[in-house]
């Protein structure tokens, strides 16, 4: 966050949050941005009133009809270096193929919840959560779409939306309890 606003203020030209992030005034400091957030604690539902007021229009069809597009993936935040942090586990990640290596490291999944804005390739995230050791990654995903889709106070619930998900969603603990939520669509690639 540090970083965006100080990118913003060095090049008020860019126009796009991914101008801003490829700057080359945004750049990662990890003890300079432990240092500002130290003590910095967002709820979901100050979360939510910050994103609210940047929630861009719903897209359109050809005919009219209003939509918001959305993706879910499981990525990974790595932290192979942290050996004493708890509930740390084994996450699939991009290796460089070695023979007998596994393409596994150590850290926690996150179950990571975006909106599709624009025609930039721009998602911000609407909820970002940590999948526990014990927890299934099915099961928070739908309490992220649920929890996002019954909120008044986002226009996700009156809206038409779509939601995009690679094969690993095309499963029935996934789809079935979806299928209360009238106004979204899971498009699941089988």
């Amino acid at each position: 966050m540090a970083n965006f606003a100080m990118s913003l203020a060095s090049s008020p030209s860019i126009n796009h949050p991914v101008g801003l992030s490829a700057g080359p005034f945004c750049h990662y400091h990890y003890s300079n941005l432990t240092k500002v957030l130290r003590h910095w604690q967002v709820s979901e539902s100050d979360f939510r009133a910050f994103v609210r007021q940047f929630v861009p229009a719903p897209r359109l069809f050809g005919e009219g009809v209003r939509y918001y597009a959305m993706t879910h993936d499981v990525t990974k935040m790595l932290k192979s270096h942290s050996p004493c942090l708890e509930n740390r586990q084994y996450v699939p990640t991009a290796n460089n193929v070695i023979a007998s290596n596994r393409a596994l490291g150590v850290g926690y999944p996150v179950s990571a919840l975006h909106l599709g804005a624009g025609q930039a390739g721009w998602c911000p995230p609407l909820a970002l959560d940590r999948v526990g050791t014990q927890d299934d990654a099915n099961a928070v995903a739908v309490k992220q779409i649920e929890s996002l889709l019954r909120d008044k106070t986002l226009p996700f619930g009156q809206e038409l939306c779509l939601l995009r998900g690679d094969s690993s969603y095309g499963k029935a603990i996934f789809l079935a309890p979806l299928y209360d939520l009238g106004d979204l669509v899971p498009i699941v690639r089988l």
